[in-house]
């Protein structure tokens, strides 16, 4: 479930948004549980009858891809200050 395979070229991508919690047994989108509003990956998923599906659709998402996109952006604004820093 952490990997997910282009169904034409049969490349590997790994979901490193995706985190899972042993104690709660659930699964969380690391993005959207920083950036997002509530969604069933906020909230921890745990319908692993259905979990290759609905984390293909929440990955392909608006929510998701907006919330992986803030935290691109947090992250480059937090390295441009660290760079301003270090060359003053």
């Amino acid at each position: 479930m952490f990997r997910r395979t282009h169904p034409s070229t049969k490349e590997v991508f790994e979901r490193s948004w995706l985190c899972y919690s042993p104690a709660t047994g659930k699964a969380f989108c690391f993005y959207c549980r920083l950036f997002s509003a509530e969604n069933e990956f906020v909230s921890g998923f745990h319908d692993w009858k259905n979990a290759t599906a609905r984390m293909e659709v929440h990955g392909k998402s608006v929510t998701h891809r907006t919330s992986a996109f803030a935290q691109r952006s947090s992250v480059q604004e937090c390295i441009e200050k660290h760079q301003e820093i270090t060359t003053v």
